[in-house]
C-alpha cells in the first residue's frame, strides 16, 4: 500500500525529492500531476487503524456506549445539574414575559406573572390583551414559550432516557476485554 500526496501543476515537482521520496509524474489534460510516493513500513501495515481525535474536540455531556453507566450518586448529581439549567431557563423566560406584560400592557407585577406563567405553561393569557404592541408581544412570547417548554422538558428527561438506553446497550464484556 502506498501513501500518496498528489500535487497538481508544477508546485512541488522540483522541490527536495530526497525529503519527500520518489515521485511519479503523469500528464492529464495538459496538466502535470506529480505523485510523491512513500511506502508504508511493515510495522505500519500491521497496525490497526487508530481513530484520530480532533485537536479541539468537544467534551462529551454523556458517557460513551463503551464506558460503564455512571454510579447512582453521580447520576443523581447529573439530574440535579440538568434540572437547575432547565429551571434557570424557565425563570429567565418567565422574567422576560413579566417584563413584557408589565411594559406593553401596563399590568401590575402579579398580573404580569400570572399571564406570563400561564402562557409559558401552555394555558394561554388570563387578561385580555388590548394594545397593538401587547398583542405582538403576546404572540411572540407564546411562540418563544413553546420552544422554552420543549427545551426544558428535553433537559429534564434527557439524562433519564440516556441512562435507560445506555443501560440496555452497554456490554460490560467489551470493556473488560479492551482493558486487558
Amino acid at each position: 500500500m502506498l501513501a500518496l500526496l498528489w500535487q497538481v501543476g508544477k508546485g512541488l515537482a522540483g522541490v527536495a525529492n530526497a525529503e519527500l521520496g520518489p515521485t511519479i509524474t503523469k500528464s492529464i489534460r495538459g496538466k502535470s500531476l506529480t505523485c510523491f510516493v512513500k511506502p508504508l513500513t511493515a510495522q505500519a501495515w500491521n497496525q490497526p487503524a487508530v481513530k484520530q481525535h480532533h485537536k479541539h474536540h468537544r467534551p462529551r455531556i454523556f458517557e460513551h456506549r463503551d464506558q460503564p453507566p455512571l454510579s447512582l450518586p453521580a447520576f443523581r448529581l447529573r439530574l440535579v445539574k440538568f434540572f437547575l439549567v432547565a429551571s434557570t431557563l424557565v425563570a429567565v423566560a418567565l422574567g422576560l414575559g413579566m417584563l413584557g406584560y408589565h411594559s406593553f400592557e401596563s399590568l401590575n407585577w402579579i398580573d404580569s406573572f400570572l399571564n406570563a406563567s400561564m402562557i409559558l405553561g401552555g394555558m394561554g393569557p388570563v387578561t385580555e390583551v388590548k394594545t397593538t404592541g401587547g398583542k405582538i408581544f403576546a404572540g411572540t412570547y407564546a411562540l418563544f414559550s413553546g420552544l422554552v417548554f420543549l427545551v426544558a422538558a428535553g433537559l429534564v428527561v434527557g439524562p433519564l432516557v440516556h441512562r435507560l438506553l445506555h443501560t440496555f446497550h452497554f456490554d460490560p464484556d467489551t470493556v473488560e476485554s479492551d482493558q486487558s
